[in-house]
Formats: C-alpha cells, structure tokens, sequence
C-alpha cells in the first residue's frame, strides 16, 4: 500500500475512535446517580464484549472466561439498575421497560445465560462455542435493544 494512503487510513481510523469515544460522552453528558451508573456499566459491557471478541480470535481463552464472568455479572445485576422512576435525561430507557419489567428482567436473564456459556466454552477452549455464544450474547442484547431503548 502506497504510504499516503496507508496514513489516511491510520488518520481516519484514529478519527473514528475519537468520534466515538466524543459521542459517548455526549450521550451521557448530564446523567447522575443510578441512571449514569447503569449507561457507564452498559458502556463498559460493550467495551468487554468488543474485547472478548478480539480475545477469542487470538485463542486466549482464559481472558474471554474472565471477562464473560464480567458479562455475566451484569446481567445479574441489570434489572436492579433500573429502579422505577428512574427516567431522567440522558436516559435511553423507554418506558416500556416498567410497563413490562418481567420481560425486561427475562431478557437481562437471557444475556446472562448467554454469558456463561460463552465462559464454560472458553473453559473447555472450544473457539466454535465461544463464538456461537458470543452471537448469542450479541442478539440479546439487540432484542433488548429493539424493545426498551430509545434510540
């Protein structure tokens, strides 16, 4: 690859990362208490996730258990994060969340289950489990999404 570009990419690349961390920020610009609390942990979720996924594709396995336990942690630990009345700005919890919280709390279930398969394959190294468990993982989180997250 011819230098010039191979700068671009890095530069534009470099870009992309600051745009996101920048818009994260923003999007929780604001936020206190129980609601700041849950979009940092849901923020740090994505970020293990990412991880894990680098992690699982480099075969190390005893970091893709650690930070499924992480995962599945929080999941544990979702449906306390949303106590009711819990709706102030920047939130991005619909309301639907506490008109259905026994849905809401069996999808939170859901991503924990997930979770932990995704730690009792990485325990066995089976790299074709890990990776079914973490599309498992990443679908529960896009079911969640599309029911109780405004966007």
């Amino acid at each position: 690859m011819v230098p010039i570009i191979k700068n671009r990419l890095v530069v534009l690349g470099v870009i992309a990362v600051l745009a996101s961390v920048i818009s994260a920020a923003i999007a929780h610009e604001g936020a206190s208490g129980i609601v700041k609390m849950r979009m940092d942990k849901f923020k740090q979720s994505q970020q293990q996730l990412k991880s894990l996924i680098a992690h699982t594709k480099a075969e190390k396995y005893d970091e893709v258990a650690r930070l499924a336990g992480y995962l599945a942690e929080w999941g544990a630990q979702i449906p306390a994060h949303f106590p009711k009345g819990s709706t102030q700005k920047p939130t991005e919890a619909r309301p639907e969340i506490w008109l259905d919280f026994e849905n809401f709390t069996a999808k939170a279930e859901a991503f924990r289950l997930a979770a932990i398969r995704i730690e009792e394959a990485a325990r066995l190294n089976d790299k074709g489990a890990v990776s079914q468990a973490i599309q498992d993982t990443a679908a529960s989180c896009k079911s969640c999404h599309a029911m109780f997250r405004a966007k």
